[in-house]
């Protein structure tokens, strides 16, 4: 017989119907899809992490392999940590803008644009003025602007302002 040791966990509302729904596609138990998730990701990312009763009390060797973890590039744990980076630029960005259509969208782009985004060093605040200041020049020209996501899919938060007109400041693209 296994060594199993019994375990609970609370979910919001959206998880649990979310669990369930996967339940009821696969016909799995609730706690078999708990496994084959702590198999999947879990396992995976812990890899060489000695997660028997006796590693997991010599605070010692944890430290070791959570810095070993931390320290790889290819880890779970540095796609997590850009997950939530990403979640967090979404948030800052998100309520400052005056056109809100298709937020997963938005989410979609910024996650596809990372780089870009941090390469260009500047926050989802400054993203969101140069993005507002966009859609009121575009206004003021009588022109349909981007959505929010076209915008940062072209690398709008890029472009360079170089002259003055009646409406402000124009900016011009630098990408090519």
């Amino acid at each position: 017989m296994s060594d199993s040791h019994p375990m609970s966990y609370r979910l919001n509302g959206v998880a649990k119907a979310r669990l369930q729904s996967f339940c009821d596609l696969t016909g799995m138990k609730p706690s078999e899809v708990v496994k084959a998730a702590i198999s999947q990701f879990i396992a995976t990312t812990l890899q060489n992490t000695d997660c028997s009763a006796q590693g997991l009390q010599n605070p010692e060797s944890r430290a070791h392999e959570n810095k070993r973890i931390s320290e790889s590039k290819d880890s779970h744990v540095n796609v997590v940590s850009r997950k939530s980076e990403i979640q967090r630029f979404f948030k800052a960005f998100w309520p400052d803008i005056k056109c809100k259509k298709f937020p997963e969208r938005v989410t979609r782009t910024i996650k596809e644009h990372w780089d870009a985004l941090e390469a260009w060093g500047k926050g989802p605040e400054e993203a969101s003025r140069l993005y507002n200041e966009y859609l009121k020049n575009e206004g003021a020209k009588g022109s349909i602007p981007c959505h929010p996501n076209a915008w940062l899919a072209g690398h709008g938060f890029m472009n360079e302002e170089d002259e003055e007109n009646d409406n402000g400041k124009i900016r011009y693209d630098v990408d090519g």
